[in-house]
């Protein structure tokens, strides 16, 4: 083989390599899921956790508390085969569990103003998150504050 045919050849599978490792090639869909569809769902029973409240958006609790600070998540679930609703519950569900854990760890009992944080832009509302979906399961970021309430 030549030198010119040696050069065709390595930049022919150079530029397949280029091409497949283009960022496009991702898929990352935005969907936006009820949390009422995944706290409710049936397969996640009891992985709810009950010992912090969680008030989305703009709901409050019934006593103010006090502030602990703010705190912020991201999870992402590798769940190759189940569909995106799924993964993205599977996701959600995991994102509260850190921040229950959080919340527990500063002394707080509840997180205010839950709302999805996906590349530190804030969406979702009191009846929806946020979550992108890819080849390779669901992400979902939350961000809160940390609160001290009587219950």
């Amino acid at each position: 083989m030549t030198w010119k045919k040696t050069a065709a050849a390595i930049l022919f599978v150079l530029g397949g390599v280029v091409v497949g490792a283009t960022p496009g090639a991702a898929r990352n869909t935005p969907y936006m899921f009820k949390f009422a569809d995944a706290l409710n769902d049936a397969s996640f029973a009891g992985q709810l956790p009950t010992d912090v409240i969680f008030f989305f958006a703009t709901q409050q609790p019934a006593k103010p508390g006090a502030s602990l600070g703010e705190v912020e998540v991201q999870l992402k679930r590798k769940k190759s085969g189940q569909s995106d609703e799924v993964n993205c519950r599977t996701a959600l569900m995991s994102a509260l569990g850190q921040l229950r854990d959080k919340a527990v760890a500063a002394g707080g009992n509840a997180v205010g103003g839950v709302v999805s944080y996906y590349k530190k832009t804030i969406s979702g509302t009191e009846t929806e998150y946020e979550c992108h979906a890819g080849a390779t399961g669901g992400v979902v970021a939350l961000k809160g504050t940390i609160l001290k309430i009587d219950r």
